[in-house]
């Protein structure tokens, strides 16, 4: 499950709307709305922004991924 995915389902569950999330993030309402449809990636700098935003540790949407060719061997 992608990042936006994941953001969407939290925003979703705490009643944030995408324009509340932009105003305490400072990151356009179109981008968010963007991320949240898997349109955009989020720089890891609006992540970290989104995140603190939030008050929710780095880790939240994150998964750890085994690298290509560790999949392919």
């Amino acid at each position: 499950m992608d990042i936006g995915k994941k953001l969407y389902e939290y925003l979703s569950a705490a009643k944030i709307t995408q324009t509340d999330l932009s105003i305490r993030s400072g990151i356009s309402t179109s981008k968010i709305c963007m991320v949240l449809r898997g349109k955009r990636k989020l720089s890891l700098e609006e992540y970290e922004i989104i995140c603190y935003c939030l008050s929710l540790p780095p880790g939240t949407f994150l998964e750890a991924r085994q690298p290509k060719f560790l999949i392919e061997a």
